[in-house]
């Protein structure tokens, strides 16, 4: 009860609403990397695994306009609420790959996603959960194509999106766009198979011949 209680307080969007002016700032930290960006109205952030908006919420306090994806339909609700009186957030209820399409979301049966270490990925063969899982179909955008429509940088690029970072790291390198994003700090998720922690292998020792391995961190949380 006491927890469900907390919970409601904390991801109401009247408590976001002030909590965001009372701790405005002009950049972001992340000290896990030794690492600050300025951020600020004119700019725009996107959040690619938003899960419940720790990090969106930390984005928004800048004034910038920031682009948050959650597919998890539970995770999702929160984050409505959550900011639902942000302005300057704004939701998507997709996945990001490097195509468009639906594919199935592996998610945990949890009635409270906050607590999910893992709140859902699309790879088939991830060792991802340790307790049960649903799928649910979702609809993917091309992260891609969605930085190009932009017309405009994106000064900073968070992605936390349980093993689909390799995939789309690799469409922007290929089409040269990465040149649109000023900074991006990826989780990556080796440990969800052999077959990812080959590819994100490769992933760095592309990323380290093209020298964006401070552009691009892949050594995020």
């Amino acid at each position: 009860m006491k927890t469900n209680l907390r919970r409601r307080v904390r991801y109401h969007g009247a408590v976001e609403w002030i909590l965001s002016r009372a701790r405005r700032t002009s950049a972001v930290a992340f000290p896990e990397l030794g690492l600050t960006v300025s951020l600020g109205p004119s700019d725009v952030a996107i959040d690619c695994g938003a899960h419940v908006g720790d990090i969106t919420s930390r984005l928004a306090r800048t004034g910038a306009t920031v682009h948050a994806f959650e597919p998890n339909p539970g995770c999702f609700a929160i984050l409505s609420e959550r900011f639902s009186r942000m302005s300057n957030v704004i939701l998507h209820n997709n996945g990001v790959m490097e195509r468009v399409g639906e594919f199935e979301l592996r998610v945990p049966i949890d009635d409270d996603p906050t607590k999910a270490a893992v709140a859902g990925t699309f790879l088939a063969d991830a060792d991802a959960f340790e307790q049960d899982e649903r799928r649910v179909t979702v609809q993917c955008v091309s992260l891609p194509d969605f930085i190009a429509a932009l017309g405009r940088p994106v000064k900073l690029l968070k992605m936390d999106i349980e093993g689909s970072e390799v995939a789309i790291l690799n469409t922007m390198l290929d089409r040269q766009q990465i040149a649109s994003v000023d900074m991006a700090i990826v989780e990556t998720h080796d440990r969800f198979s052999d077959r990812l922690a080959r590819e994100t292998d490769a992933l760095r020792a592309r990323l380290a011949a093209e020298a964006l391995t401070d552009k691009i961190r892949l050594d995020w949380i």
